[in-house]
């Protein structure tokens, strides 16, 4: 019984760990000289979504901008050109 215990443990444990690397943490921006950066500490830093399983046709898109966008994630769909090229 002990062995079973253990394992359901290890098991919820496990699956609680990877359903919160599938989580993205927001940055926390702090001003600078230089412009916006994101504060990591002991207890807090920002991560991003992984981008998971991207279908054919798609693309997932990080973007970082100067005025602040930090690792915005968006999910491109490929489309054709009116001109057929």
């Amino acid at each position: 019984m002990l062995k079973v215990s253990s394992f359901l443990l290890l098991f919820l444990g496990l699956a609680g760990f990877s359903s919160f690397e599938a989580k993205s943490l927001p940055c926390s921006q702090v001003q600078k000289d230089h412009g916006i950066v994101c504060r990591c500490n002991a207890t807090y830093c920002d991560t991003i979504e992984p981008p998971g399983t991207v279908t054919a046709g798609k693309a997932v898109v990080y973007t970082t901008s100067k005025k602040g966008k930090r690792m915005d994630r968006t999910e491109l769909k490929h489309s054709s050109s009116s001109n057929g090229e």
